[in-house]
């Protein structure tokens, strides 16, 4: 078994391409996967945890423009144990337990690899969320689990 010591808001890496891990996942056929923006994935399919580093996953599904902004990747070795928790900085991490659909006015969290860690309150929905950071369709400590993912 391979255990991963990359976290939600770490850096990923696909050719010259940075982006952010939004969190570890379980996919609904149980393999281990990334949660992260889908404008990412348009970079390339192959990603690693260091730049030029050997990739460690692969895009599986992507949704962008349209229905949300979000990337599933799935680790290239099925049997890595990869936390669910995101590094929000100072030593201190979250778990994420669920995902959920936003609500408006819920208070969310993102954590970006260049850009640190943000808080605001949803506005609306439907739309397509912000464009850098953890992914913003509230995949954070919220209330109903999705059917299709869960949190590791």
């Amino acid at each position: 078994m391979l255990t991963l010591f990359a976290e939600g808001g770490d850096a990923i890496f696909t050719g010259r391409a940075r982006c952010s891990l939004g969190f570890n996942v379980t996919t609904g056929n149980g393999d281990p996967g990334i949660l992260t923006a889908d404008h990412c994935a348009a970079a390339g399919r192959q990603w690693s945890l260091a730049q030029g580093g050997r990739p460690v996953a692969t895009v599986k599904q992507a949704t962008f423009p349209g229905n949300g902004d979000f990337s599933l990747l799935t680790y290239n070795d099925t049997a890595t144990d990869a936390p669910s928790v995101v590094d929000t900085g100072g030593g201190r991490t979250v778990t994420i337990t669920r995902a959920a659909a936003a609500k408006v006015n819920q208070q969310v969290l993102r954590m970006g690899s260049t850009t640190g860690l943000h808080q605001g309150r949803v506005t609306a929905r439907g739309g397509c969320p912000a464009p850098h950071g953890s992914p913003a369709r509230s995949a954070h400590q919220t209330s109903r689990s999705k059917s299709s993912l869960r949190a590791r």
